[in-house]
């Protein structure tokens, strides 16, 4: 396995492959619960338990965070002994009081985003769950999913990479243009005001997973060198919209029934990437406005996909992820919820500072 325990981004053998976040972002009414499933990436999962520090409950395969938010210690308890992790439940009230002015927010990715499902969650979330009606969702793309749809900055098939390319020669070519190049020069802002896009005044990125398919799962920098382009793009984005608020997005696991890729693998990389974003944002460049929302460590892996059942000619059945990325329409939501939480908190603070 793969291990980011206290920081550490290379591969370690012998330490416990194990992230969880500093925070976790829910509504009042969210039941939080977390399972060695969805926090610990390796083929002995099942071999590790979980306790909260604070209760005399024995050790098990998941604990449930307390109501009432707030700082709270984790024991994980597996091979290489007892670790405790200390994780921050921030719970997002309903807004009572009276809305400030418009806020404008860009909901900006790969096809997590263009999809549909996701952003169009997030915007009935905040609105209807979380109370602010004063919010525009921004962009030049707009994503469906049934009745629904949310301006947003979705492209399918992109990565960081893509987005930071110079020259169309670059990555994979004219076939992945880069939308935000003008010339020799990167420039979201310039594109926005060439499309009548307004000033966003937070942006909420979900990408990455592209980048790692196409740089190489099995390469062993590859969380190292996704978090540096990551970082590349928020310094980008950041210095042409000074005043915005970013929230970059953690990335899902995919589920033991994948078809195509070792789920084992291919999450352990994704667990690198998450623990590196979580660092961008404590101690990057832009920390004092950037914050990770994670959000693997609520999301049940292995019941947020589509599945089939495949029969093969000697008669054995397999159950098997029908596609090998994207979340089932229930996945997306539940991938929207701590993104929703997550953005009428950073809305809430927004609305309450004095302009």
């Amino acid at each position: 396995g793969v291990s980011v325990q206290d920081g550490e981004e290379q591969p370690q053998s012998g330490e416990e492959p194990c992230f969880i976040p500093g925070s976790i972002y829910a509504s009042q009414d969210d039941e939080l619960t977390l399972s060695t499933d969805n926090i610990i990436v390796s083929d002995d999962a099942g071999e590790y338990s979980l306790k909260l520090a604070s209760s005399q409950q024995p050790f098990g395969d998941s604990v449930t965070l307390p109501d009432e938010g707030g700082e709270t210690s984790i024991i994980v308890s597996g091979e290489h002994g007892e670790t405790t992790h200390d994780v921050n439940v921030v719970r997002v009230a309903v807004r009572e009081s009276g809305e400030s002015g418009r806020i404008n927010v860009l909901i900006m990715g790969d096809s997590f985003v263009g999809m549909g499902a996701m952003p169009c969650e997030v915007k009935r979330l905040v609105s209807d769950v979380y109370g602010f009606t004063n919010v525009e969702f921004v962009g030049t793309r707009t994503a469906r999913s049934g009745e629904d749809s949310v301006m947003s900055e979705g492209r399918g098939g992109y990565g960081f990479a893509d987005f930071l390319k110079t020259d169309d020669s670059q990555g994979r070519g004219e076939t992945v243009p880069n939308p935000y190049r003008t010339q020799d020069e990167v420039s979201l802002k310039a594109y926005f005001d060439e499309n009548g896009v307004e000033t966003p005044d937070v942006m909420v990125i979900y990408m990455g997973v592209n980048d790692l398919t196409q740089y190489g799962v099995g390469e062993e920098d590859a969380a190292e060198v996704i978090a540096a382009r990551a970082g590349q793009w928020l310094e980008l984005i950041g210095g042409e919209y000074p005043e915005a608020r970013i929230l970059l997005c953690g990335l899902v696991y995919i589920s033991d029934d994948n078809g195509l890729r070792d789920a084992s693998e291919f999450n352990a990389q994704i667990m690198r990437i998450n623990r590196a974003y979580q660092s961008l944002a404590e101690s990057g460049p832009l920390s004092e406005r950037l914050t990770y929302v994670d959000t693997a460590s609520t999301f049940d892996r292995n019941a947020n996909y589509d599945v089939e059942t495949i029969v093969h000619e000697d008669g054995a059945t397999e159950t098997r992820q029908t596609d090998w990325i994207h979340p089932s329409e229930e996945g997306f939501r539940k991938l929207a919820q701590p993104i929703a939480a997550a953005l009428a908190a950073t809305l809430g603070h927004i609305s309450d500072t004095p302009s």
